[in-house]
């Protein structure tokens, strides 16, 4: 069995469509509640006009890590009529919906628990609600982060610093983050271990750190993360987190 591909991994593949060459991919996002992929950013390379747009999670077959590339279910023009999307900021609903529309996706959400897929559902009436702005005026979903921004943050335990996110390990099937790989020891020695985020982890993106309801102690005896390792650690020895208060 081949050792699972992780996100800062697949950072930097190739892209194809079913017609060809598309660009590279440059980011992802997730919402923090869920920890669901919502978005790969792919950076149009190879098609006419060079920028960043969104592809569906659900776009995405098996990438290949012994020929660095991505292989879409869609085409390279259906990736290039996507609307261009501002990867300073996270996404606004508006744009999922249209992102949705341009594949062929009819898209629900739950703001509240963070969640969205896809349904028989008319989105053409529906009315938002009231969206989140920055200082600028644009509007933007706070729960939505990118892997790029998340990386190198802090993560904070119960009983002070514990160490700093490397990657992310992702269940492909369900396009869901199952553990960070977190960096964590002391000024001398440091590991790479497998934390579980579940939805009990609050990100601070004015912090750059990630509070987690678990101990340092539980945190630096947690399995040992092997990238070479196709069956990399026993998911029971993965210390649960309890809800936050």
């Amino acid at each position: 069995m081949e050792a699972p591909i992780t996100l800062n991994e697949l950072r930097g593949f190739s892209v194809n469509g079913t017609d060809g060459p598309i660009g590279k991919i440059e980011d992802f996002y997730f919402d923090e509640r869920t920890w669901k992929i919502r978005y790969i950013v792919v950076h149009t390379s190879k098609l006419s006009v060079v920028r960043d747009v969104l592809v569906l999670p659900q776009s995405m077959e098996r990438p290949s890590r012994w020929t660095s590339q991505l292989l879409l279910n869609i085409t390279r023009e259906q990736v290039g009529k996507s609307p261009d999307v501002d990867t300073d900021m996270p996404v606004s609903r508006q744009y999922e919906v249209a992102v949705g529309r341009q594949y062929g996706v009819d898209v629900y959400f739950s703001w509240a628990d963070g969640f969205m897929g896809s349904h028989n559902l008319d989105l053409s009436g529906y009315e938002f609600p009231s969206i989140t702005r920055n200082k600028d005026g644009k509007e933007f979903d706070p729960h939505l982060f990118s892997i790029k921004a998340v990386t190198g943050m802090q993560i904070n335990s119960l009983d002070g610093k514990a160490g700093h996110v490397k990657d992310f390990m992702i269940d492909q099937n369900a396009m869901l983050i199952r553990f960070l790989v977190v960096e964590a020891g002391n000024l001398f020695v440091t590991k790479k271990v497998i934390v579980r985020p579940l939805s009990a982890a609050k990100i601070d993106a004015d912090g750059r750190a990630i509070k987690m309801n678990i101990s340092k102690v539980n945190i630096l005896e947690s399995p040992e993360y092997d990238p070479l390792a196709a069956e990399p650690f026993d998911e029971r020895a993965v210390t649960e987190e309890k809800n936050l208060p």
